[in-house]
């Protein structure tokens, strides 16, 4: 197994080691044409070294995982907020709502109030006391002994039917 991994690591070296070959014979060309076209002198292009390229590549590379990490931070910090355009349309669904709560809560009000008005106005048209208040309150007249029996007079004067079931 040694011996499998470390013929591996000979043929890996050998293939950097010709990567290298081959990219500063290219940059060698390189320069070479640039000094034959006529452009700027080598020693001005301060990128075709590769140590300054191996540093700069390796500061994108520290710069790209801190962002993703602010990325991710902030995704996970702000996974719960609603955005302002929803968050816009949810308020004005909340107030339009809340004003039919309000118009909805003043209907109640007034039937409520037409409910109480026309029990008010049966409570004084004489329709009698009902005989079931007279026999839960005995201290005002009624008796419980009254179920008993095949008919009562009201307060009002009408002829109320008992049965033993109840009333009919």
């Amino acid at each position: 197994m040694k011996d499998e991994q470390f013929s591996e690591y000979l043929s890996l070296a050998r293939e950097r080691d010709a990567r290298y070959t081959l990219y500063f014979e290219n940059l060698a060309l390189q320069l070479r044409l640039r000094e034959l076209s006529g452009g700027a002198p080598p020693a001005a292009d301060g990128y075709a070294d590769p140590a300054v390229l191996r540093l700069a590549l390796d500061r994108c590379r520290e710069q790209l995982s801190s962002t993703q990490r602010d990325l991710a931070k902030m995704t996970d910090e702000y996974s719960e907020t609603v955005p302002r355009r929803e968050f816009d349309c949810l308020e004005n669904k909340a107030n339009e709502l809340g004003k039919e709560v309000e118009q909805l809560q003043a209907e109640l009000a007034a039937v409520r109030d037409k409910c109480q008005r026309a029990l008010g106005k049966l409570g004084r048209e004489g329709k009698g006391v009902d005989p079931w208040e007279q026999v839960l309150r005995p201290e005002q007249g009624g008796s419980a002994a009254g179920l008993a029996g095949p008919s009562e007079t009201s307060a009002s004067g009408r002829s109320v039917s008992w049965g033993g079931r109840g009333r009919e």
